[in-house]
C-alpha cells in the first residue's frame, strides 16, 4: 500500500503534487462546499499557496469544481480538483474572495457557513 493513501500525513506531498509553486505546510481547518449549498465536507488543509492547496478530506466529497473555505484566512477559494489521491486532493484556485467584507452576492451562502465555523 503507499504511504500517500494512508492516515500518515508527515511524508511529501504525491510526486504529481509538487509544482513550481511552492506550498507552505500547514495545519489548518477548512470546508469544501459545492455551489448552491448541494454538498459541502470538514477538510483539514495541509499545503497552501496564492495558488493552490493540499486538503484531506472524505474521498467522496472530491469533485471537479469546489470552493475551498479556509476558515482562520476567512478566505473561499474557487477551486478545480488538480488531483486526488485516497483521502488527498490538490486544488487549483481560480479566484479568491474575502469573506469578512462585502461578499458578491453568488457567494453569500459560502460566507453564512464560513461565519458558523468561526470560533466565538
Amino acid at each position: 500500500m503507499s504511504h500517500y493513501g494512508s492516515a500518515n500525513d508527515n511524508g511529501p506531498p504525491p510526486p504529481r503534487e509538487r509544482r513550481a509553486d511552492v506550498r507552505r505546510r500547514v495545519l489548518l481547518t477548512g470546508k469544501v462546499v459545492y455551489p448552491h449549498n448541494t454538498f459541502s465536507a470538514d477538510c483539514t488543509i495541509r499545503d497552501l499557496s496564492a495558488g493552490g492547496a493540499r486538503i484531506l478530506v472524505a474521498p467522496e466529497a472530491v469533485s471537479a469544481d469546489p470552493f475551498l473555505i479556509v476558515v482562520k484566512d476567512a478566505v473561499v477559494h474557487q477551486a478545480t480538483t488538480a488531483w486526488h489521491d485516497g483521502n488527498q486532493a490538490g486544488l487549483k484556485f481560480q479566484a479568491t474572495v474575502n469573506l469578512a467584507g462585502e461578499t458578491p452576492l453568488h457567494l453569500r451562502n459560502i460566507q453564512r457557513i464560513w461565519v458558523e465555523l468561526m470560533p466565538r
